[in-house]
């Protein structure tokens, strides 16, 4: 699991510029959600060629993680994040966010296949986006780490779980206990992307307000 994300980790290497005023500004919470929710979106396509049957239609091409973890190094380089990099994270993250909403809503019947996927892009969203927060939180000193890492070490336990299903999958061994658990993911995932995707939509439109993580 962890080779899938370690291309990630370099992003916080000049620690010198990084600093609350920029994790705390609406265009880098944008570049960390566009970022997190295209992992996710990377992890939704994986399935396409393992369960086609549970796709009960052609997923758009998805705007793949690895430009947004670019344009957040040069954010945390220059110590800002450039209108024109919120607007394309803005872009990105809408984008993926709705292929990964509508096949949400594509599972509104539990499917144990459609359970292990909506629960590894839950698992692979937040994994990414609490390593960013965790990150930042122990650079800056801030004292909600430990409520973080109990949050990551619950997410890393699903995603190993998770991928530990899958195996049982491909190979027909999934038990009744198996798929009740999987039910469990579906029910908690099947309405968080589209509710997600309607609240990031409502940001993006100035409908709402963004508000700083933390405040000092």
């Amino acid at each position: 699991m962890w080779q899938t994300f370690q291309n990630f980790f370099d992003v916080f290497d000049p620690e010198e510029n990084l600093s609350l005023s920029l994790f705390n500004s609406e265009g880098f919470y944008w570049l960390t959600t566009a970022t997190a929710i295209a992992f996710a979106a990377e992890e939704l396509v994986k399935y396409l060629d393992k369960f086609p049957e549970v796709f009960k239609k052609n997923i758009e091409p998805i705007k793949n993680s690895e430009p947004f973890i670019n344009l957040f190094k040069e954010s945390v380089k220059s110590g800002e994040t450039s209108p024109k990099d919120k607007r394309k994270a803005q872009k990105g993250a809408l984008h993926n966010l709705k292929i990964l909403s509508d096949f949400a809503k594509s599972c509104c019947f539990f499917n144990p296949k459609s359970g292990l996927i909506l629960g590894k892009t839950f698992a692979t969203y937040w994994l990414i986006y609490k390593l960013i927060e965790l990150e930042w939180q122990q650079i800056l000193n801030i004292d909600e780490t430990k409520e973080t890492y109990l949050l990551l070490d619950t997410v890393i336990m699903d995603h190993e779980e998770l991928e530990t299903l899958e195996k049982y999958f491909i190979h027909g061994n999934i038990s009744q206990d198996n798929k009740l658990y999987l039910r469990s993911h579906w029910e908690r995932v099947k309405y968080f992307w589209p509710y997600l995707y309607q609240d990031l939509k409502l940001l993006a439109d100035g409908y709402i307000n963004f508000s700083p993580p933390y405040k000092r």
